[in-house]
């Protein structure tokens, strides 16, 4: 990167899901897709790897991506009564704790913090 420039944020919006064939899951969608899997994200910091357990349970791994460092620890997931699916784990320099709404194209799911068409959305898979 060229000293002085600001990097390039190439990140997906929401208006770039919304213009592909999408479904926005519901609350009851959520309940009822989201026990037994595994959800595998990234953020600023971290690659995680989130197993959504039974009875709102998660367990969760995870490795630096300057790669000095994992954690394992566990944490919680639910689903708002408005359909929002949250996530809230704070463990050894990990601090995932917010809610979205979720959207699925295809086999690719994407969170979105509210429903502005510009808000970045982020990708996470499920198995």
């Amino acid at each position: 990167m060229v000293p002085g420039t600001a990097p390039i944020d190439d990140r997906p919006r929401l208006k770039d899901v919304l213009a592909q064939e999408q479904v926005r899951l519901s609350g009851d969608e959520l309940r009822q897709a989201l026990p037994g899997r595994r959800m595998q994200k990234e953020n600023q910091d971290w690659f995680l790897t989130m197993d959504l357990k039974d009875k709102k349970l998660l367990v969760a791994e995870g490795k630096r991506k300057n790669g000095r460092g994992q954690m394992e620890g566990s944490g919680q997931w639910y689903v708002t009564k408005k359909g929002k699916f949250c996530v809230d784990l704070r463990t050894r320099g990990v601090d995932e704790n917010w809610c979205r709404h979720v959207f699925r194209t295809g086999g690719t799911y994407y969170v979105v913090k509210d429903l502005r068409p510009t808000r970045v959305a982020y990708r996470f898979t499920l198995q």
